[in-house]
């Protein structure tokens, strides 16, 4: 099984210039798999919070390790969202956009080296044959970036 990686830029040799999927980065690993239940994610992370209805829902936990080499806040988040019984979607807070644009910049080609306002979406590769994409949104407190299967 792949793991989802925060950075997913840096396992798709198409759009990175990183390490290919079977060798991502350590630090970029959120210790999930796309194939992972909302459950077994709990159980991997039983310090977080959350919610479901049905077969929706989501798994948040604080967290402020580096990202893409940015130093990350301890108010900073990673949330797992389920629109089904796997992982769908994970959405990650950063201190800006700017930090986050120019890590990424040098990562995925189509990605802009500054972000205002909203980017997205960028196709970052497939796995088992769906699009991942990403897109990220500048808000009041830095910047958001959705990560997540078409």
């Amino acid at each position: 099984m792949i793991p989802v990686i925060t950075a997913v830029a840096f396992a798709l040799p198409v759009y990175a210039q990183g390490p290919p999927v079977n060798e991502p980065k350590s630090e970029s690993d959120l210790g999930v798999e796309w194939t992972d239940t909302l459950e077994a994610v709990r159980a991997k992370y039983p310090d977080g919070e959350g919610a479901t209805a049905g077969n929706i829902g989501e798994w948040k936990i604080r967290n402020s390790r580096q990202i893409f080499d940015i130093d990350r806040r301890e108010q900073d988040f990673i949330a797992f969202k389920f629109f089904g019984p796997t992982l769908g979607a994970v959405t990650i807070s950063f201190p800006d956009c700017d930090s986050l644009a120019a890590a990424l910049a040098t990562q995925v080609k189509r990605w802009p080296e500054s972000l205002r306002g909203f980017m997205g979406p960028v196709r970052l590769g497939t796995w088992n044959g769906r699009d991942v994409m990403a897109a990220a949104l500048e808000t009041r407190d830095g910047c958001l970036m959705n990560m997540g299967l078409d």
